[in-house]
Order: structure tokens, then sequence, then C-alpha cells
């Protein structure tokens, strides 16, 4: 049995048999089923006036749960004051949409789910599983505590991620970056950057273990400090290089090349500097030199004064004491033809600076040749001194014309213990 009311165009018909209800439609397929043109749409409202909400579809098929807001069948009607919003179904684009409409602004779609399962957020055009176009905050309610527990994570129920610890005490609102749910590599909220470490003390702090690590700092001046919370710790402090150093001056030559070893105070005591290829010390006999090479000498026909610089050496005294010096040409020594009188001589001078001071020791050379001519001095120091010494081939008057010398060299004792010069 079937009964038909049709007041004012309003078809409502009810099939028994089924128990179904047809609002438009006389053929029902539905507990409820509402057919009409344009936007098909149910109303809920508490009182006349008052906002409203809607359930509806449009002739493509798009759902629209909506609340102060309808689609008349070719644009959006608000029909009372305030913001709207409306999550649509929409058969057109195939995804699921939510839009918003504040009071007075146009409308805007902050998320939408495609039909592939993408989810976008400030975008309609996912790339992702998420998209996000603007940021995104993780662990807005601070509850990270220092583990992995509220930590933006990758892999399955995995330890590996980034997390911000957000309370009080160690990395404090820095960034930890975990694997097997260990922080490995820290970054403070200063900037400074921590491997093995948490709490890292420079802009790269890296600890390897037993509590050794090595820091670059950037105090006065950049640096690199190998630490050890062991002060008896022997290992403390050791950098090895398996082939070989090399230090070159600042790129606007304005610092050369120079490695200093300081004592507990921060004062150099051994030097090498590259600019001149002097090494000097501050106690000997912890410091050994030795200068040598081979010079190439052109004495001009006519004669003329000159002085041959063989070695050159810079030493740094601790006290008084016995001080012992030996100085010589031990590889080669060319004979200089034509030399019949004191014309030649080889010196051990002393300087200050650069400024001759005196001749502490020299051989007068006449004809002949000479087998690995040397010379001895010794003094008694009288306190802390800084000494210059060079070996100097001294030429004054007519003679032939290239003649090669050397190796030179100097070396330095130190009474009561001897230096080595390697």
């Amino acid at each position: 049995m079937r009964i038909v009311f049709t007041p004012l165009c309003l078809c409502l018909a009810f099939a028994a048999d089924a128990q179904n209800v047809g609002i438009g439609t006389t053929t029902p397929e539905a507990i409820l089923h509402l057919r009409g043109t344009q936007w098909t749409k149910a109303i809920f409202e508490q009182a006349p006036g008052q906002p409203r909400g809607y359930i509806g579809a449009d002739a493509n098929g798009t759902i629209t749960l909506a609340a102060n807001a309808f689609w008349t069948g070719s644009a959006w009607a608000y029909p009372n004051a305030g913001a709207s919003f409306y999550m649509l179904l929409n058969r057109a684009n195939n995804g699921f949409e939510f839009r918003v409409r504040p009071e007075g602004q146009p409308e805007n779609t902050p998320m939408v789910i495609t039909a592939a399962g993408m989810v976008g957020i400030g975008t309609t055009n996912p790339q992702k599983p998420l998209s996000v176009a603007g940021g995104m905050v993780v662990d807005q309610n601070n509850q990270n505590t220092g583990t992995a527990d509220h930590m933006l994570s990758f892999g399955s129920a995995s330890g590996e991620g980034i997390g911000s610890k957000r309370n009080s005490g160690g990395n404090d609102s820095g960034l930890d970056f975990y694997t097997n749910f260990t922080p490995r590599l820290s970054i403070t909220n200063g900037g400074n950057v921590g491997i093995g470490t948490n709490n890292p003390q420079a802009p790269l702090d890296v600890m390897v273990g037993g509590g050794r690590g090595f820091r670059f700092r950037n105090d006065l001046v950049p640096a690199l400090e190998i630490i050890s919370t062991n002060a008896n710790d022997g290992l403390a402090g050791i950098m090895r290089f398996r082939s070989a150093i090399e230090i070159y001056p600042s790129a606007d030559g304005n610092r050369t090349a120079k490695l200093d070893l300081r004592n507990t105070g921060g004062t150099a005591t051994i030097s090498l500097d590259g600019s001149t290829g002097y090494l000097t010390a501050a106690n000997l006999p912890a410091f050994a030199h030795k200068k040598g090479e081979f010079a190439s000498v052109n004495f001009v026909p006519l004669g003329g004064i000159m002085d041959l610089i063989i070695a050159d050496m810079t030493v740094q005294l601790p006290g008084p004491g016995r001080v012992y010096i030996e100085a010589g040409v031990p590889g080669y020594f060319q004979e200089l033809v034509g030399t019949s009188n004191a014309s030649m001589e080889l010196k051990l001078d002393e300087y200050q600076g650069n400024s001759y001071v005196t001749t502490l020791e020299k051989l007068n050379m006449y004809g002949g040749a000479f087998a690995s001519p040397m010379l001895f001095h010794n003094y008694t120091e009288s306190g802390k001194k800084t000494r210059r010494f060079k070996l100097v081939l001294y030429k004054n008057g007519p003679g032939p014309g290239n003649t090669i010398v050397g190796p030179g060299y100097i070396k330095v004792w130190y009474n009561p213990v001897g230096l080595v010069v390697n």
C-alpha cells in the first residue's frame, strides 16, 4: 500500500513494505530519500533568525556539512551574520575539503584529503601523504623531558628522530638528534654543536668516550682544544696525524705560519716561526735545532766585502750556566782557488736581533782544501737570555767565480745536560 501527499508541490511518499520515506520522490530507495533541484538540503535550527546547520548535496553528488552556509546551486549563501564552516565530500575534485569563511572575508580551504590519501594543510595540492604549506609545531604542550617519547620520529616504532627538550636542565630548548633512542648530536639554544654530548661548551664539542674529546673554540682566536675529565689522563691532549701537518699563513698574508707550544700559564715556551724558520725554546735542552743547507758563493772579480750566512739560530737560555757552541761545515767545502792570503774566514758571530755584536770564533783560510772545518766556543751565561748565533763565510778581496759551500750547522749545549741535535 502506498500513500502519496503533494501539498505545495512537496511530494512525500511512504513505501510500507520497506518502511522507506521519500521526499520529492515517489520511489524512495532508502529509509529517508530526499530529492530536489539545485542544492538539496536539510536545515537544522534552534529558533528563527539564529545560525543554521545544513546537510546537502548538489547536482554533482558533492555532500556538504555546513554551519551558517549553503550552496544555492551557483554560489554560497550566508543567511546569518558570523563566520561559516563547511566540510565537503567533493565529487568534482575527488577529495574531502575543509573550508572556512571568517566573517566579512573570502572563504579559504585550510585542509584537504585527496582520493589518493594525500593530506594537505594550507595547500589544496599535497605532494606527499602529509604536506604542510607553512610551519608545523611538534610537542606544542612541551611534554619533552629529554627522551625520545615526544620527538619527530622516522620509521615504525623506531628510536630515530629529532626532539627538543622543553624543561629546564640539560639541552633545554635545543635540538637533539636521536638514533636507537639515544641523542647522538645536539645543538644548544645558543648555537653550540655537540657530538657525543648534549651539553657542548664550544661551537663544536666532540666527546669520544672515556671523558675525552676535543673542541673548536672561538675565544680571541679560533682554536682546537683537546680535553679530558681526568687530570692524570696520559692520553689527554694527543693528536695523531698519519701523514703531515701543514700550517699556512693567513689568507691576507698579514699573519705568518707559526707553531707555539705553551705552558700552563699560556706563555709560548717553544716556537717555530714559518717566516724565518727559527725555532726558539725557553728551556734547554728541551730545544733542538740544526740549520743546514748548500749555498752558492759568487765573488766578483774586483773583490768587495761579502758575508754569506750559512746557518742562523736563536735560542732562549733558561738561566745562569755554562753554554757550549759548535758550528761548522762537515759535509762539503770546496777550496777557493786563487786565494794566497787570509782573505777568507769562517766565523761564529753573535747578533742582537739583526744587529751584529761580535765575532765569537773565526778560522782563517788560505789556499788549499779544508775537510770539515769547525768552530768551538763556550762561555758562562749570567742569567736568562735570548741569544742569536750565525755561521758566516767572510771574503774581502778578489777571488774565484762560483764556489759551493755547505751544509753548515750550529749546535748549542747548556750545562749540565747536552742538547741533542737531529
